[in-house]
């Protein structure tokens, strides 16, 4: 309900002042006021998960792994919506069908590949796992901290999971969304 509607509005003016980057601008802008909204209810999923049990306070606490979170979707929502547009783009240019499916396929793997490493920190941090709230404001020694003692496979630790519950969402949901923005559209 915050995402999408701030993307599409950001959208006419970052394409004014960033051309073919304007839609990563718009992904990163809509993204930081989402995670800035849904931020607490994040980490209270997190810590159920990682810990089987959570407690409902809303304090500072509740904000915890905020700068992990911040760096994992705002890198992922500008990856994927400027390799998604951009593709797209290209792709509808020369008539390939289905481009929008492809290119928020493309986008959404690349996004998932390059943010992995900062949702093993944010999940290591929300979820206390041994030392990691000494890494919350300083999350590339954390990274560091993670491929040195797990190895760099301890930074894509569950891509798989994540690669198929993201991309497949985002091509459903990116499709569903234009397909009915293009049919409500009064213009």
């Amino acid at each position: 309900m915050v995402y999408y509607p701030i993307y599409e509005s950001a959208r006419p003016w970052a394409d004014k002042y960033f051309g073919s980057l304007g839609s990563g601008v718009a992904g990163v802008l809509a993204r930081a006021a989402s995670v800035a909204v849904s931020s607490p209810a994040e980490r209270i999923k997190t810590s159920v998960q990682g810990t089987g049990a959570a407690t409902i306070v809303f304090n500072w606490k509740a904000f915890t792994g905020l700068q992990a979170t911040l760096y994992r979707d705002i890198m992922f929502s500008g990856a994927f919506f400027l390799i998604m547009e951009n593709l797209y783009k290209k792709l509808s240019e020369q008539e390939v069908v289905g481009a929008r499916i492809i290119s928020s396929l493309v986008g959404g793997s690349v996004a998932v590949l390059l943010t992995n490493p900062f949702d093993v920190l944010k999940t290591k941090i929300q979820t206390q796992y041994c030392c990691f709230e000494d890494y919350e404001n300083k999350p590339f020694k954390g990274m560091k901290s993670i491929a040195r003692n797990e190895g760099w496979r301890g930074l894509f630790w569950g891509v798989g999971p994540r690669l198929s519950k993201l991309v497949s969402g985002l091509v459903i949901y990116i499709n569903t969304y234009e397909y009915f923005k293009s049919k409500l559209s009064f213009s």
